[in-house]
């Protein structure tokens, strides 16, 4: 329902220095027509746009995952947008971290017209399991997932109202590190 929003998200995907093999938008049962930008650039085949029933967070993540056969998952909320470098340097770290079943830190938090926050729990080492237990530090506009790591530990739990991402990171650092960018 925040079709502004999703243009300048899906445009802040378009300008990356590594292209995006696909852009995947996800309307969780919205109230409000999709724009008509949009539906343009999915009749050209830039954006494959996904209508789903209203199921919540995890439900419209796991809906666009799995319409999506690429090697990395990247999952990006109406109100954030990337950094040019975001693709490329997340992507990067995964190519020279085989083991790593993510890579985060593509990014900083902005609120409005404020500048950019610095990082709130920067990342600088690999995150294992014991870490993540005592607390949340990844966003997941931020974070890079190969996907056949989403896919073994069943991708997020539909269940799960709020903080389905940190139930995410955790059963992945089961799996392998996640790698800091």
């Amino acid at each position: 329902n925040r079709p502004d929003l999703v243009m300048l998200a899906v445009a802040s995907v378009q300008a990356q220095q590594r292209p995006a093999d696909r852009i995947v938008v996800v309307d969780d049962g919205g109230s409000t027509p999709m724009p008509d930008a949009l539906r343009a650039l999915e009749s050209a085949g830039r954006v494959t746009l996904l209508r789903v029933a209203n199921g919540g967070t995890a439900h419209a993540r796991n809906a666009g995952a799995a319409i999506i056969d690429t090697e990395y998952l990247l999952f990006l909320d109406d109100d954030d947008t990337l950094y040019p470098d975001a693709l490329a340097g997340l992507a990067t770290i995964l190519d020279a971290h085989p083991t790593a079943t993510a890579a985060a830190g593509g990014g900083r938090r902005r609120f409005g017209d404020a500048p950019p926050r610095p990082p709130e729990w920067p990342c600088t080492e690999p995150l294992d399991f014991e870490t993540l237990m005592r607390g949340n530090a990844l966003f997941s506009s931020g974070t890079m997932v190969r996907r056949d790591a989403f896919v073994r530990v069943g991708g997020y739990e539909a269940a799960i109202p709020v903080a389905e991402d940190w139930d995410l990171w955790l059963k992945l650092a089961q799996l392998g590190p996640i790698m800091p960018s």
